[in-house]
């Protein structure tokens, strides 16, 4: 779900630190100093420089965690995926609860059928966390509903990617029943392109022609990276079913009617 991520930190309208843990007059003014660069910085490749930086110099300072979990984001700006993971990973030892770079790492882990159970791990304690968030008063000048709504969306973000990785793990096994139900939910939550796609071969392997057809209108008229491949497969098996194309141009507009009612 990288292009639809977005920040905690915006939806949730809280700050995640309150602050180091200590008293003001613990933290020295040259390590205080380097910090407020670095957070004021704009540029990403400096602010990380800058973070590194404060890490190695105060292994043990009173911002390790705040300089962590900004270097994470800072990583995922330059889109530099293996130090954000790093950066990420040390976040998640200091703070096992930043809703953030669970979403993150979750959505990174979710690319490689290696690390599916630790996104599928991540997910889940993303979900609990922001329970029991969302359990608690809600911040300043945000109302109950807003609250509520705003836990809400963002469970929905981790429980997309959770079924999206049960979906992509069951149909790696060629396990199609297995797979039919999370890639349904995921798709429910999030119109990611691939997933008629995906959908669209379960149903052709499970025999379910007319849902195979359907879904495989939709992945081409999302136009997304399996466009052609959607296209080939939907143009075989309507060809099979019906022994010429004639009315297949119908069944992509009712497709495109469904994913894209405003239009």
């Amino acid at each position: 779900m990288r292009e639809g991520l977005v920040s905690a930190l915006a939806v949730l309208g809280v700050v995640v630190f309150s602050g180091p843990k200590v008293s003001a007059n613990e933290i020295s003014g040259d390590e205080a100093s380097l910090y407020a660069k670095a957070t004021a910085e704009k540029d990403a490749a400096a602010r990380a420089a800058l973070l590194e930086s404060y890490l190695q110099q105060y292994p043990e300072g009173a911002y390790k965690i705040q300089s962590n979990y900004f270097l994470t984001l800072a990583y995922r700006e330059l889109n530099q995926p293996e130090k954000m993971m790093q950066a990420g990973e040390e976040t998640l030892k200091l703070d096992a609860e930043n809703i953030d770079v669970l979403l993150l790492l979750a959505d990174r882990y979710s690319n490689q059928a290696a690390t599916f159970e630790k996104s599928i791990a991540y997910s889940d304690r993303c979900i609990q966390a922001l329970e029991k968030k969302e359990a608690g008063a809600p911040p300043a000048n945000v109302t109950t509903e807003q609250w509520h709504g705003q836990c809400e969306k963002l469970k929905n973000g981790a429980a997309y990617t959770k079924a999206l990785v049960l979906g992509k793990k069951a149909l790696a096994g060629k396990d199609y029943a297995g797979a039919e139900a999370p890639l349904k939910q995921a798709y429910s939550i999030q119109k990611n392109p691939m997933i008629p796609f995906w959908l669209g071969i379960v149903y052709s392997k499970s025999g379910k022609v007319d849902d195979a057809i359907a879904m495989l209108c939709e992945a081409v008229v999302l136009a997304g990276p399996a466009k052609d491949q959607a296209q080939k497969e939907l143009e075989r098996l309507y060809q099979q079913k019906n022994q010429s194309l004639d009315g297949l141009q119908q069944k992509i507009e009712e497709a495109r009617a469904r994913v894209s009612p405003n239009t």
